[in-house]
């Protein structure tokens, strides 16, 4: 059952939840950012906290959002020219309500009414991404436009809230939380989407899937076996990847979703015997890990997908149809393939990538044994649709 639906009457372009802002594990808030470049607010009971513009230019489009935390609370927004911005962020605060009933109501259990003070947004800083240039022409360089973002997200590393942001030439950035850009990884490949787990990110370009740890440094790149098999002549998109999520219960497998309609499945630990030459240093007697694909769904039509992951689930939506496969049967010895569970019609077909819908999940943190709250159910948040349709599941 959807908890709210609204329509903001502009096109959505960036969704994210405020997985660091939560309650019992789910998160408190849902920001989506529209064609206009307007940022939208809204609680779980589908409350306007706030409409207020970001500030990026008019003809640049919004593709990126992250919050930060309920100690730190601030939102990133990432365009297509190159830029990101980050806001302060006041949380919305109630009145006269205690914070047992403010959390409550944020929660779902009840409508907040309309004493509640909104939520308000201080730009802080913007900024440029350093654009990676070649040293050939210093006046070409100081020309060059930046590249666009790919994906923003907050990446925490020994206690401080950081941003890690990847552009569409391949560079991956580690940014402070006041602007400062702490460290710089080029992959020497073009980004189409990213997804990280823990240290690993995932990086989708034209025609590789690859591995990043952060915790090496990334100078290491693993790649993953190649899907591009049987693609028609002159059709580019056929197996571009459009999105990227790890399984939230087993995290080696990664879930790729190709423009083609199809989901892909790989195992990124699948143990493997290297050959005689490269057995020098063995691990684990001798077995090593490659980055396999062990599974295709299909069922959408052609178009760019956009997928989330929540616990045991994994969501694909295309501009028509949101799907909800079970994908338990892969963590099992078997590997049962996985079983389509939820269908929601969205609206009219298209291959657009304008028309794309877009995703957001968040699964609830496992509670301790000893607590006697009852654990939150996973948040879905999809928007599509001309109008801006927002949907939280």
């Amino acid at each position: 059952m959807p908890l709210f639906t609204v329509s903001i009457g502009s096109p959505i372009r960036a969704l994210a939840l405020s997985l660091h802002i939560v309650y019992q594990g789910s998160p408190r808030l849902v920001a989506a950012a529209d064609a206009k470049g307007n940022l939208w607010m809204f609680n779980r009971s589908g409350d306007v906290l706030l409409a207020a513009p970001l500030g990026h230019s008019p003809a640049s489009t919004v593709v990126g959002l992250a919050m930060g935390s309920r100690e730190d609370p601030f939102i990133a927004s990432a365009t297509v020219d190159g830029h990101v911005r980050i806001h302060n962020m006041s949380l919305p605060i109630p009145s006269r309500r205690s914070v047992a009933t403010r959390f409550a109501a944020s929660s779902g259990a009840g409508r907040i009414d309309q004493a509640e003070t909104p939520a308000s947004l201080v730009l802080d800083v913007a900024m440029q991404i350093p654009v990676v240039e070649s040293a050939d022409d210093a006046s070409a360089r100081r020309a060059a436009p930046a590249p666009p973002i790919v994906s923003v997200e907050v990446y925490t590393r020994r206690r401080k809230t950081l941003l890690l942001i990847t552009d569409a030439r391949g560079t991956l950035f580690t940014v402070a939380r006041n602007g400062t850009v702490q460290r710089k990884l080029d992959l020497g490949r073009p980004a189409s989407a990213t997804a990280r787990s823990g240290t690993i990110i995932a990086v989708a370009t034209t025609n590789a899937l690859v591995l990043v740890d952060l915790a090496k440094g990334g100078t290491t790149l693993t790649a993953c076996e190649s899907w591009q098999v049987g693609a028609p002549a002159g059709d580019a998109s056929f197996g571009e990847i459009t999105s990227l999520a790890f399984d939230l219960e087993l995290p080696q497998l990664l879930y790729a979703a190709t423009g083609s309609g199809e989901v892909l499945v790989f195992n990124t630990r699948t143990r493997t015997r290297p050959s005689a030459e490269k057995s020098a240093m063995p691990q684990d007697g001798g077995a090593s890990s490659a980055c396999r694909l062990v599974e295709r769904l299909r069922g959408h039509q052609p178009s760019a997908l956009a997928l989330a992951a929540v616990r045991g689930y994994l969501l694909s939506a295309s501009p028509s149809l949101l799907v909800a496969h079970n994908v338990s049967g892969l963590y099992s010895r078997s590997k049962q393939a996985p079983i389509v569970v939820y269908g929601r019609p969205l609206g009219k077909h298209s291959r657009s990538r304008s028309a794309a819908a877009i995703l957001s999940a968040a699964s609830p943190a496992t509670n301790s044994p000893l607590s006697s709250t009852p654990p939150s159910p996973p948040l879905v948040a999809v928007a599509f649709g001309p109008t801006g349709t927002l949907t939280l599941l």
